[in-house]
């Protein structure tokens, strides 16, 4: 008997960590793109790693702030 095919692409180490780091400091469908995934794919797997959110509640470090305006920057250049 055949094993079912996943519907999803398993997640990595690596992927784990960024979402760990960003998850409460990034809005979350800003993460997917970050990690090639769709935004109810990390919030599920937020949700099963416990992990909180305060977004939108508190605030942006300066930083990422300009960080997540070139991302969008860029990402507006590419497409037009």
């Amino acid at each position: 008997m055949e094993t079912p095919k996943r519907r999803y692409k398993k997640w990595t180490d690596d992927e784990i960590r960024i979402l760990k780091a960003y998850y409460g400091i990034l809005p979350y469908h800003v993460i997917a793109k970050m990690l090639n995934r769709t935004p109810i794919g990390v919030l599920m797997k937020a949700h099963k790693l416990k992990l909180k959110s305060d977004y939108p509640k508190g605030r942006i470090p300066k930083l990422l702030e300009r960080y997540i305006e070139k991302y969008y920057e860029n990402q507006i250049k590419r497409y037009a």
